[in-house]
């Protein structure tokens, strides 16, 4: 009796501290909520009932597995942006190389550097968001669209990367001190391998076993009113036949 006793207080006292939290003295905690879950699984319409608070486990396995991965992508674009940073006084050394390489001359080190920072600034916000959900014991769902994205992202990260590798170690070599050729070309390989090994963990509704593919959505066959214009022919049927078409239409004037 006593437990019981006790496991209510409890009860009591952690629900009351979490209804007289900053958040919700100070911000409007129901847009607090809505934003938080529009922008990581884009569900902007406002919650009319209270959820239920559930802890982290009750999330997907693939959302718990995929997390991890965030927050790796999220370590690892920081470190590439913070060593491309600070070798700044080289970038004129690197557009060279690449010149050299292309014959097209262009500030390449600054577009590099905007890519990263988008990168960075994208894993940043999705890092942020996730874990004021998780600090909110609201469930993780990460939307597809920042999913959808990734076996392309994937793909182009490795031609990159591939294209880089050529100018990184030209500029490696002409870099004095191990100690900076440690710093730029350590992060360099971290993340190639890492995008090898991405695929592993990888899903998206886009990439699918042929077995698994949905059926072909029915279509049918339309042709415009054959009194209003020559183009309105009958070959707009015969293609929709050849193509399989379920069905066909036509426009008629009365």
């Amino acid at each position: 009796m006593d437990d019981i006793n006790k496991t209510e207080a409890g009860n009591e006292e952690t629900g009351r501290r979490e209804n007289n939290s900053w958040i919700k003295r100070n911000f409007n905690y129901e847009c607090y909520m809505t934003f938080l879950n529009g922008c990581y699984s884009c569900k902007w319409e406002a919650q009319q009932k209270k959820k239920p608070r559930r802890p982290l486990c009750c999330c997907s396995l693939r959302e718990q597995l995929f997390y991890p991965w965030l927050i790796m992508s999220f370590f690892l674009s920081i470190i590439l942006l913070f060593a491309w940073v600070e070798t700044s006084n080289e970038y004129n050394g690197f557009d060279w190389v690449v010149f050299l390489g292309t014959r097209i001359w262009f500030f390449w080190s600054l577009v590099l550097l905007s890519v990263l920072g988008i990168l960075a600034a994208y894993t940043t916000m999705l890092v942020v968001v996730g874990f004021l959900l998780c600090w909110e014991k609201n469930e993780l769902y990460l939307h597809w669209y920042h999913k959808v994205f990734a076996p392309y992202i994937h793909l182009s990260s490795i031609s990159a990367m591939v294209l880089l590798s050529w100018p990184v170690a030209f500029y490696l070599i002409h870099l004095e001190g191990e100690v900076l050729q440690v710093v730029v070309g350590l992060p360099f390989l971290l993340i190639l391998l890492c995008l090898y090994v991405v695929p592993f963990g990888t899903y998206s509704p886009c990439v699918q076993e042929k077995d698994k593919l949905a059926p072909k959505p029915t279509f049918f066959g339309h042709r415009g009113a054959a009194m209003l214009g020559p183009e309105n022919t009958i070959m707009s049927f015969e293609k929709a036949v050849e193509h399989g078409a379920d069905g066909l239409e036509s426009d008629v004037q009365i």
